[in-house]
């Protein structure tokens, strides 16, 4: 399970380091992708990346997402962890989620993946997440859920 909150540096090579908590669950191919809903990035186990695809390719309509399934795939890219458990981010993905240039970014755990954060981005998500009719939109959802 993934889960946690980190802050790392990103070098002058673009590379970022996975923390250790995260590295068993995570393995070393990954699949790092843009998100659709957040300005950030998903960093994805092979595994569970491949059941993703197949779950899109398998239950969704194809003419229906069609726009989904270009902006998922062209926007993801199969990473390897280096022996220092570090990721290679390229320039073109982080002017996407405004990390590029940037020298720190947050990792947060997300259960089945991580995410890559720039601190802007992290802060404004963070503080919509303290905003009250948010905070009811979460808490009604658990409620329906019998939570």
């Amino acid at each position: 399970m993934l889960i946690g909150k980190f802050k790392h540096s990103i070098d002058s090579k673009n590379r970022i380091y996975i923390p250790n908590k995260f590295i068993n669950d995570l393995g070393t191919k990954c699949v790092l992708s843009q998100d659709i809903a957040d300005n950030c990035l998903n960093l994805y186990p092979l595994k569970i990346w491949l059941e993703f695809a197949a779950d899109m390719d398998n239950k969704l309509p194809k003419i229906k997402m069609r726009k989904a399934r270009q902006k998922i795939f062209q926007n993801a890219d199969e990473v390897e962890l280096d022996s220092q458990n570090r990721i290679v981010l390229t320039q073109e993905i982080c002017r996407e989620v405004g990390i590029a240039g940037e020298k720190e970014a947050i990792i947060t755990g997300n259960y089945s993946h991580i995410q890559i954060w720039s601190v802007e981005e992290w802060t404004k998500f963070n503080k919509e997440m303290k905003n009250e009719e948010t905070q009811k939109k979460i808490i009604d959802a658990f409620e329906e859920m019998g939570l």
